[in-house]
């Protein structure tokens, strides 16, 4: 009778990542929502330091206009992607 062979990691299976090999849809969604919370966060950022070291109102709101336009873009580019980049396990 042939011996079993033991996994690495005590015959339990690895469950970190729900035992699927490569990223999933909600994986993509998650890292996605967190790159864009970011975003927004350092956007939010940048325009009051301008204002309150340089004292420039006019480059802060011309920084939060162009950064609202392209974050704005980015996201409705990338919502349609996601699930068509999804591909059955």
């Amino acid at each position: 009778m042939a011996k079993k062979r033991s996994e690495p990691t005590g015959g339990r299976k690895d469950i970190t990542r729900g035992g699927a090999d490569r990223l999933t849809l909600s994986d993509m969604v998650n890292a996605t929502g967190l790159l864009t919370i970011f975003l927004i966060v350092v956007q939010s950022v940048m325009p009051r330091h301008i204002y309150d070291t340089m004292g420039n109102e006019r480059l802060s709101r011309l920084l939060d206009r162009v950064s609202f336009a392209v974050l704005l873009i980015g996201y409705a580019a990338v919502n349609p992607a996601l699930p068509l980049s999804a591909r059955p396990l």
